[in-house]
């Protein structure tokens, strides 16, 4: 529960933190015009949802990196590996012109190509690994 009042912005050692049920964005529990919201942990931005029951509370052992950010950083190595093999059109791609379903696709499944899955598997292991 958090203090009551319009506004309540918890110090980092306070915050308790949310994953969003479908992008796993991380976020934590503030109040915003009088009632409780969850606003995204990304810095000078004060981003926040009132949409509470897309988030579930984050456990307290969590894992070093999200499911987002490492399918980020599998992306950024397919692009490259893309451009390697050839592939220009594929090497070119940006994440943020990828719809939410495409993003969501690529987390659950990575890229359909045999050539290209080893990377990311080898990728998504190591870094939860971590």
């Amino acid at each position: 529960m958090i203090p009551e009042g319009n506004y309540y912005e918890p110090t980092k050692d306070a915050r308790v933190y949310y994953r969003h049920n479908q992008t796993a964005d991380r976020g934590y529990l503030v109040r915003r015009e009088g009632k409780e919201a969850i606003r995204r942990d990304r810095p000078a931005l004060d981003d926040y949802t009132f949409k509470l029951d897309e988030w579930n509370k984050e456990a307290p052992e969590t894992a070093k990196y999200s499911a987002l950010q490492i399918a980020m950083v599998q992306f950024e190595a397919d692009r490259k590996l893309c451009w390697a093999l050839g592939l220009a059109d594929l090497s070119k791609r940006e994440w943020v012109d990828m719809t939410e379903k495409q993003r969501l696709a690529w987390i659950k499944d990575g890229p359909k190509a045999p050539s290209r899955a080893g990377l990311y598997k080898a990728i998504g292991d190591y870094m939860r690994a971590q």
